[in-house]
């Protein structure tokens, strides 16, 4: 036997890989080794990516977690922390660089090899400090093998691949088959979870299978991006091409201030070798899937697990999930700190002095992702603190609760030092001082001076609210979201009052020694706020809409939807004695999951054949037979062929700012496959009285001169002119 051979048994006969510190080092080991092998001219095509992006998310965040000694209750919670410190320790670490570098000498900091040293660098001393001044853990990797070394795990985790397959067979070939099979296969997930088929072990790592198949099968089913995320997608390249990021790209454009747009994005599509569309349309849902995994361990605080599951799937079915946030990557990140700040306010393992911590971290992750969800929290937070004030007193909200005073007056010091210095000209904070004035003058005219609360014409709320549609989905998806917010209401309600009663009877709420109800206390009063918050949206406030202010609220006081007829079916069996009503309310509450998943992502919409809100998974049939408001709400979520991006790159390529620029013109696939020529008073949402388009284009084409054409783009000259 030869030394070599002597030696490596001996190595792996010492090693401990049940020691975190031994699988860090192979991490290491792995990310530098994937990298530089693909620097010397070796392409490892997924593999890279595959390494790059876990160990960027969560190997960090560990590190950081291990060095302030913070204890998760759990594995998932562990996971959790570490993503959300993660990206904090990216985005500030890449915010030191970019200032530090360039002072250097260091001209170019955002590409391949200066990051991939200086994140080495950044990361490895992390390590060092946690190996000097740490005791290792111990990982049972074995344990954790058998775990997911399962029929149910490894099922579910099948669903995200069958996912994008079927997203891109419609995209391919236009049959939504599979992906119309798979959205199916995750409502009987649903129902085998909340009827004990499913091992209640398992639901943490359902939740994020589910929530990553709806993410990708609406994201990657596009050539592009849609909605205004292409703004977002440009501050990121300009970053790339220029080498650095410079705050006052773009004047007062507020989304140039947001890191987790300017600075994670680039690292993410440096390092791991991502085409920066696809780091926006793969590993920006992948991070966000995480958040309702999040919000079910925040959930267990007022419900139990079953009905915590029942209820994190309404907000995955509310179809803003899936094909706005699964690629609008700043609302997406927000919302993503938003779940991990609950978190650390209801896990009551934590001492208050870490707990608090973690939540200004996250806090502050939220202020770079996301100015307007970073106000709505703002605000939410001082009601909650209001709230605190009101049920425990003044001492015992600075001894007891996690939203204390010195956490809400330092996240609004954060807030304001981001928006008034960072932010180009304070553009940010003087939006929200003039909102802030809007929503105060339109609160006291409807609600002190007698004016109409609900104003159709001011609120957009409102507008939907009141207006008649054609198709049937739309229509009980209204009534159904109103059903939400008055389910949750009444629950609400009934705990507040119980809540104050307390209050004026004891002095005191509860046993002020229990963690636990501290923490339902006061995830109850996050409910409340945010959803005090959705109401206001029935005034009438620029800006503030169904569309900015559902989904987080919706986030909160899911659990109370579910409690509402739970509670009120159980009490009514209790006393006419019958089991069946007992029962009755599980029943109830998962047939109105249910039939909100199935309106929301379009199963009943695309059996019937008719306007739904997930309307891309039925691209042939709009292309070929739609109405008028499904094929502009279609081309409106820029579903672009691969010939609109060919012919758009053409026709830049030939542009010289020599006065002709404006003689071409470009008949992209929305014209050329569906028609939609000269439209007046076309709307998206299938209301009754629809505009008309033209079956031609204004221009005739048969006096230009055609010097582009491809299946769907088409590229005319004018040459009279």
């Amino acid at each position: 036997m030869s030394a070599a051979e002597n030696v490596f048994r001996w190595a792996t006969r010492q090693t401990d890989w049940n020691r975190d510190t031994n699988l860090l080092g192979v991490m290491f080991a792995l990310f530098a080794g994937s990298i530089i092998i693909e620097m010397i001219g070796i392409e490892l095509w997924l593999i890279r990516p595959i390494i790059v992006v876990p160990f960027l998310s969560f190997v960090p965040g560990y590190l950081v977690l291990r060095i302030l000694q913070i204890e998760p209750r759990d594995t998932v919670t562990g996971l959790l922390y570490a993503i959300g410190l993660s990206l904090c320790f990216l985005m500030i670490y890449g915010l030191v660089l970019n200032t530090v570098l360039p002072r250097l000498g260091v001209g170019v900091v955002f590409n391949q090899i200066v990051l991939f040293i200086t994140m080495l660098t950044g990361i490895g001393g992390l390590f060092i400090i946690y190996i000097t001044q740490n005791d290792t853990q111990r990982i049972n990797v074995t344990a954790f093998v058998d775990k997911v070394w399962h029929p149910w795990p490894l099922a579910v985790l099948c669903l995200p691949f069958l996912s994008v397959l079927g997203a891109r067979t419609v995209t391919r070939f236009g049959d939504n088959t599979l992906i119309l099979a798979v959205l199916t296969g995750l409502g009987f997930l649903t129902v085998a979870a909340y009827i004990g088929r499913l091992p209640k072990k398992y639901f943490p790592i359902t939740i994020w299978a589910i929530a990553v198949s709806l993410l990708l099968h609406n994201s990657v089913l596009t050539h592009t991006l849609a909605w205004d995320v292409g703004k977002e997608l440009r501050l990121a390249t300009v970053v790339i091409e220029n080498g650095v990021w410079d705050p006052t790209v773009g004047g007062r454009w507020m989304k140039n201030a947001m890191l987790r747009i300017v600075l994670l994005h680039p690292i993410y599509a440096l390092l791991a070798d991502i085409d920066l569309v696809w780091e926006f349309k793969t590993v920006s849902p992948i991070l966000f899937s995480f958040a309702p995994v999040a919000f079910y361990k925040s959930y267990q605080t007022v419900i139990d697990r079953s009905d915590a599951f029942l209820a994190v799937m309404l907000p995955m079915s509310f179809y803003s999930f899936f094909t706005v946030l699964s690629v609008n990557s700043r609302t997406s990140g927000a919302l993503l700190f938003l779940s991990l700040t609950a978190l650390a306010v209801t896990d009551r393992t934590l001492t208050h002095r870490k707990g608090r911590v973690l939540m200004l971290v996250f806090l502050f992750g939220l202020i770079v992702s996301h100015y307007a969800t970073a106000y709505l929290v703002l605000f939410a937070v001082g009601l909650v603190l209001l709230g605190n004030w009101v049920l425990f007193g003044a001492t015992r909200t600075r001894k007891y609760v996690r939203t204390a005073p010195t956490v809400v007056i330092l996240f609004g010091l954060l807030a304001f030092v981001w928006y008034v210095f960072i932010v180009y000209d304070g553009g940010a904070f003087n939006r929200l001082v003039v909102e802030f004035y809007n929503l105060s003058f339109d609160l006291w005219r409807d609600l002190v001076e007698g004016g109409s609360v609900v104003s159709a014409e001011d609120s957009t709320t409102a507008q939907y609210a009141t207006t008649t549609y054609t198709s049937n989905t739309i229509r009980w998806l209204k009534s159904m979201n109103f059903a939400l917010g008055i389910l949750a209401a009444v629950s609400i309600a009934v705990l507040g009052l119980v809540h104050l009663w307390q209050r004026y009877q004891k002095g005191v709420l509860g046993d002020i020694s229990s963690d636990a109800s501290i923490a339902r206390t006061e995830y109850f009063l996050y409910a409340t706020a945010f959803l005090g918050v959705f109401g206001i949206t029935f005034v009438g406030v620029d800006k503030l809409s169904t569309a900015r202010t559902l989904m987080p609220a919706l986030m909160f006081f899911a659990p109370f939807v579910i409690l509402t007829p739970r509670r009120v079916l159980k009490l009514l069996g209790d006393h006419l004695n019958r089991s069946s009503l007992r029962t009755a309310g599980k029943a109830l509450a998962l047939t109105f999951v249910l039939t909100y998943f199935v309106l929301n992502v379009g199963l009943y919409g695309a059996v019937t054949e008719e306007y739904h809100p997930n309307i891309l998974i039925d691209k042939e049939r709009v292309v070929e037979d739609g109405s008028l408001a499904e094929k502009d709400y279609f081309w409106a979520m820029h579903y672009d062929t691969i010939y609109d991006i060919k012919g758009a790159a053409w026709l830049d390529s030939r542009k010289h700012g020599d006065g002709n620029d404006e003689a071409y013109y470009r008949y992209s696939s929305r014209k050329v496959i569906s028609g939609l020529y000269n439209c007046t008073n076309l709307a998206r949402q299938p209301i009754e009285r629809q505009g008309s388009c033209d079956d031609e284009p204004v221009r005739s084409v048969d006096r230009m001169d055609k010097v582009y054409a491809s299946a769907g783009s088409h590229v005319f000259y004018n040459g009279s002119r």
